[in-house]
């Protein structure tokens, strides 16, 4: 966590440079830091589970990777989205139907939303918030890597 503080104040004061081992801070014209191979860890993995906490869901993989989400998310398929936010434990449900499932594709989109694609053609997408605290974490055999948007 004061990883994460001091790297917002390095960047609130303009400062471009932020070391690879740092955590992943997402700021309005910066690039993230997690890398393609770091997402490649969910792939061909099992979504094995959800774990719902007070104020965020976890999702679970067999390889061991797992993203803590506090923030909205869509999920289902392209005709069937459902929309729920990783604060709300009444919208856990809407990811029971993806557990079980290989992941197929794991990517982040303008930089900051998170996709998960699915061997059954359904798929998950993490919308972070604006607002300065972290909206999900990304946790892989690397590091955790939250994610915030301000």
């Amino acid at each position: 966590m004061l990883e994460t503080i001091l790297l917002q104040m390095s960047l609130a004061h303009g400062e471009t440079h932020v070391p690879p081992e740092q955590t992943l801070c997402r700021q309005k014209g910066k690039s993230n830091m997690i890398t393609d191979a770091e997402l490649h860890e969910f792939e061909q993995s099992i979504f094995t589970g959800v774990t719902v906490g007070v104020g965020s869901l976890v999702l679970l993989f067999s390889s061991g990777a797992r993203i803590m989400i506090q923030c909205p998310f869509q999920c289902g398929e392209k005709e069937h989205l459902l929309t729920g936010h990783g604060e709300d434990l009444s919208t856990s449900n809407f990811l029971f139907p993806l557990l079980n499932q290989v992941v197929r594709r794991c990517s982040v989109l303008d930089g900051e939303i998170l996709s998960l694609f699915f061997d059954n053609e359904k798929y998950i997408n993490i919308y972070p918030e604006n607002n300065g605290f972290e909206s999900y974490v990304i946790t892989t055999s690397h590091g955790d890597y939250p994610v915030i948007i301000y």
